[in-house]
């Protein structure tokens, strides 16, 4: 019996020792990998900007990242989807974008490391007014430290429902409004979604996930427990199944600049927001806020999307805006500025860069010093 207790510990010592190298390995890699992709995110023009740190938004410390090669350049603000999303990690994927636009990240209320900051405590303000309050303090932060007189706000899916309200409320801070995942009315969508999902897993043979999401039944959920179920029943397709390519390129496991603490706290922020803001945004029917704006609209949407292409330019077609174009990417999914990146720059250069002014603001309001960085911090 001891010989057996004797050879099962070392079996297991030795199965922990393999699991330790293999693990110790990919770290090592990890971070030769890391060191590689921080060179393509090094900004060496006289001109540039890489500065990314805290500012002090709507009472909390919110991290923002702000990259390009000329200061002279129109600023671009992302709003990324989720909500509780962070792109931080795919800062390489926007280096292109940094030759033609100041490129700015920010990681909202609820998410990475934001939240990372904050933690839980600002569950109560997790509302969508309380979102589009703090994305205009950072549009005029922008303005000021920049010294530009307007920007341009980029949303895509949920990004796409804050800013929507933010052009809204404050037309006079933007150039222009580009949506790309565009969301029109998230019932709607949603209810699309449910039957295109249905149809995708009868197609695939998976007729225990057509069971699972079947008892759940269609949209409308009231709360986000039921949300998570039909998600999970649907295996994701629902919200889309496109999402690894957001890691592309030098994102994820190797994005430069980014911890397993960072990981650990997207995570984190990402199901604290799914929990507290979810339920809220998909109710959202932005055709509740007129269809009239003050400022041009643009959506570059990808044709394969799981939120309805048709959604968006039936939205599109009723806006009455300055200027408007839709851009249809053939093939392209939810995340088409990942998927179609020549093609989705191509549109901005062309279609949104122009409407920038290239004057410079003369009297800068007040700023918050942020800490300089190459990759991040």
């Amino acid at each position: 019996m001891n010989k057996w207790m004797t050879a099962a510990r070392n079996v297991s010592l030795g199965i922990v020792a393999v699991a330790v190298a293999v693990i110790g390995g990919a770290l090592v890699y990890r971070a030769v990998l890391q060191r590689e992709n921080a060179k393509a995110l090094i900004i060496a023009t006289p001109d540039g900007i890489a500065e990314a740190g805290y500012i002090r938004i709507g009472g909390i410390d919110q991290w923002i990242q702000i990259r390009g090669d000329d200061r002279r350049n129109p600023v671009v603000l992302l709003l990324n989807g989720g909500p509780g999303a962070s792109w931080l990690r795919a800062t390489q994927a926007f280096v292109p974008w940094e030759k033609y636009f100041t490129v700015v990240q920010w990681d909202q209320r609820g998410a990475g490391r934001t939240f990372e900051k904050s933690g839980e405590s600002v569950a109560k303000t997790m509302t969508i007014s309380r979102m589009v309050s703090d994305g205009l303090e950072v549009s005029n932060y922008l303005r000021a430290h920049l010294k530009k007189d307007k920007i341009i706000l980029l949303g895509h899916s949920w990004g796409s429902i804050l800013g929507v309200h933010m052009v809204k409320a404050r037309p006079d801070l933007f150039y222009a409004f580009v949506g790309t995942g565009q969301v029109e009315s998230m019932p709607k969508a949603l209810r699309a979604a449910y039957a295109a999902s249905l149809a995708k897993l009868r197609q695939e043979g998976d007729e225990s996930a057509v069971r699972e999401l079947s008892a759940v039944g269609p949209p409308p959920y009231r709360d986000y427990a039921t949300i998570a179920k039909a998600i999970k029943a649907s295996r994701g397709t629902m919200m889309g199944d496109d999402v690894p390519s957001i890691a592309e390129p030098g994102g994820g496991f190797a994005a430069p600049g980014y911890s397993l603490t960072d990981d650990y706290y997207l995570v984190r922020g990402s199901n604290f927001s799914q929990r507290t803001l979810l339920a809220a945004a998909l109710r959202e029917d932005l055709t509740t806020l007129g269809m009239h704006f003050d400022v041009p609209v643009f959506m570059f949407e990808g044709s394969a999307d799981m939120l309805p292409i048709a959604d968006a330019r039936d939205y599109f077609n009723r806006i009455d805006a300055p200027k408007k174009a839709f851009v249809a990417f053939s093939g392209g999914n939810h995340f088409v500025l990942f998927a179609r990146p020549d093609a989705f720059l191509k549109e901005m250069v062309e279609k949104v860069r122009p409407l920038a002014k290239p004057s410079l603001r003369i009297a800068p309001l007040a700023t918050v010093d942020i800490r300089k960085s190459h990759v991040g911090r």
